[in-house]
Order: C-alpha cells, then sequence, then structure tokens
C-alpha cells in the first residue's frame, strides 16, 4: 500500500488531511486506487486525534 498526503489545513485545533492511495487487494495482482480525507482535533496534552476517517474507491485495476 502506499499513501500520498496532498493537502493539509489547520485552523486552530482542527485538521483536514486529505490524500490518495494505491494497494494490491489480493494475491493475482488486482489493484486499486482510492482517496481519503481525515478530520483531526488536537488535544489538551498536544497530540492530534483522528475525529472522522473517510475514503473511497476511485478505480479498479485488474
Amino acid at each position: 500500500m502506499t499513501e500520498t498526503v496532498k493537502e493539509v489545513i489547520v485552523l486552530d485545533d482542527w485538521a483536514v488531511i486529505r490524500g490518495s492511495g494505491f494497494e494490491t487487494r489480493d494475491s493475482e495482482g488486482a489493484s486499486g486506487t482510492y482517496k481519503w480525507i481525515i478530520l483531526s482535533k488536537k488535544q489538551p496534552n498536544g497530540k492530534w486525534e483522528s475525529v472522522w476517517d473517510i475514503f473511497n474507491d476511485v478505480e479498479d485495476i485488474k
């Protein structure tokens, strides 16, 4: 699996991270691409915690 971050937007204690990925899905070599978005909130201890993690398949390659 390979994932690439395309964009990071930070506003106060919130961050949106957008990216895409590619993975091989089975032993026969079928693979696909997908896009994803993660919404994170900064915690009082300074660490970021994921609130939402959303993805969808873009294309299957056979």
